[in-house]
This record gives structure tokens, sequence and C-alpha cells, in this order.
């Protein structure tokens, strides 16, 4: 049978260009190229606060700056709370970009005291906690305050947070 009475099927060259084109549409709906770190490491260099800017603060400050804390019935201590005493330190938390911020305030002087940001892994812990001051703001050459990875409570080696103190 010659080439011109042959179903096109059964020529050599239409499965040539069959698996061609099925390698085209794969590689269209992969996305064609492979992904680089470029958008992950300019998110981690990005802060998404300035934790040391927020250590200078009162709460009063902070909250015209950031708004009102995630727990609005919280943001201060009742005057009951004022009452009993044995404390005094209270905290604000605020939500940005996934990550938890917990500033903690003398209720005396109104001054943010402390600094935590959490992790926004869905399990809450990560390895690197160090990932985490570049988006706080936060050095760990920096004088005026201290930095401390926070431990996860049953996880060795993992931690939920990076916490700053003055």
């Amino acid at each position: 049978m010659s080439d011109a009475t042959r179903p096109i099927y059964r020529m050599w060259w239409f499965w040539v260009a069959a698996v061609f084109v099925f390698l085209m549409i794969v590689g269209a709906m992969s996305g064609g190229s492979t992904p680089t770190n470029d958008s992950t490491s300019q998110e981690a260099t990005t802060p998404i606060v300035n934790g040391e800017h927020l250590l200078g603060l009162t709460i009063d400050e902070v909250r015209e700056e950031m708004g009102i804390p995630d727990d609005e019935s919280t943001m201060d201590p009742t005057a009951q709370q004022l009452a009993l005493g044995g404390t005094s330190t209270w905290t604000n938390q605020y939500t940005v970009s996934d990550h938890t911020i917990v500033l903690d305030f003398d209720m005396k002087s109104r001054q943010v005291t402390g600094f935590f940001i959490g992790t926004d892994e869905k399990d809450g812990i990560t390895r690197d906690w160090k990932a985490l001051l570049p988006l706080s703001g936060l050095s760990e050459d920096a004088q005026g305050y201290s930095i401390k990875p926070i431990g996860a409570l049953k996880s060795p080696g993992f931690y939920t947070g990076v916490q700053a103190t003055e």
C-alpha cells in the first residue's frame, strides 16, 4: 500500500507530531517554567510590621497606627481586674499577614514593653525562627531590646515565634 492510500494515523511522522503536541500541552498546563524562590525571599525580607518602632510607642499610639486589636473586649483590663492587681502588664493581639502580633504594655505608663511575632505556618510551628526577624523589623544585632525564640511546648527544635523585650 502506498503512502497516499494509507490512513494518516499509520504514518510515522503523524505519531512524532502527536507526541510533540502532547508534550507542548503538558508543558503549557504545568506553567512552562520552574518557580524560583525570588518571591519567597522577597516576602521574607519585607517587614510586615516595624517591631523596633512599636517598642518605642505607647499602646495608644500603636492603636492609632494599627487600629483596634483582634479582641476589642480585652483591649484594656476591666476595673475589677485592676482592683485585683497581681499584674502590671497587659497584652493586645493583632493579626497581620497571617502572623499573630502580640504587644505587651505596662498598664500604668501604657508603654509597649514587649513584642511577639508568630509564624504563619498552618501547624503554628517552624524550625527557622530567624526567618521571622526580617518580617518583624527586628534585628539580633540591635541594642535596646533582646530577642529570643519561643519554643513549641511539645515539639523540641520547633518554635512558635520570636519575642523581643526591652
